[in-house]
């Protein structure tokens, strides 16, 4: 599994006027030229935000089945580019992108800003087969008292209402009627 490079290319620190260029951007210029140049097997993104904006410049480091990794604190420099690039190969030979501090290049040592486990492979959503009640009705103290009146009760139709779901086709007339029921029902006029 290749090993992705993000690099945040708005990563800046607040003291820095935003009309200068950016260090996320030279710090992703040098990783990129850097891996061109050694023809490394590295794809390197660049991200317009990680959310490590008090942290800059940040990096991180992703494969599929693979843990990720997040550093920040770096320097927009060769030096951190080549050391990014090395730790891109560490997480690479590793099996599950697992990398000891130790083992890390020393500015990757201090500045990680989070490891996050290997996302679970997509499954397909199974929904187990919704069987609609034949009927349903209130439970009796629920049941409005019947009021006089000159007008016919509603006939449930066979079509629910626009609000309500299609999840429970054969259900929805008995609900349609219950809802106009209870509106009907004195103290509950609008």
């Amino acid at each position: 599994m290749t090993t992705e490079i993000l690099v945040c290319v708005l990563c800046c620190s607040a003291d820095r006027p935003r009309d200068l260029p950016r260090p996320g951007r030279d710090l992703f210029e040098a990783i990129e030229n850097i891996a061109l140049r050694d023809d490394l097997p590295f794809p390197v993104r660049p991200v317009e935000c990680m959310s490590g904006c008090r942290r800059d410049c940040t990096v991180a480091l992703q494969a599929p089945g693979k843990m990720s990794y997040f550093f920040g604190d770096l320097s927009a420099d060769d030096t951190s580019a080549e050391q990014v690039l090395a730790c891109a190969a560490l997480h690479q030979a590793s099996v599950d992108g697992f990398m000891a501090r130790d083992a890390r290049p020393e500015r990757l040592r201090e500045g990680i800003l989070a490891r996050l486990p290997a996302v679970l492979p997509a499954t397909p959503l199974v929904t187990p087969p919704v069987t609609p009640p034949a009927t349903l009705s209130l439970a009796p103290s629920l049941t409005p008292p019947a009021t006089p009146s000159a007008t016919p009760p509603a006939t449930p139709s066979a079509t629910p209402p626009a609000f309500m779901p299609a999840v429970l086709p054969a259900a929805a007339p008995a609900i349609a009627h219950s809802v106009q029921s209870i509106s009907a029902a004195p103290g509950n006029a609008r």
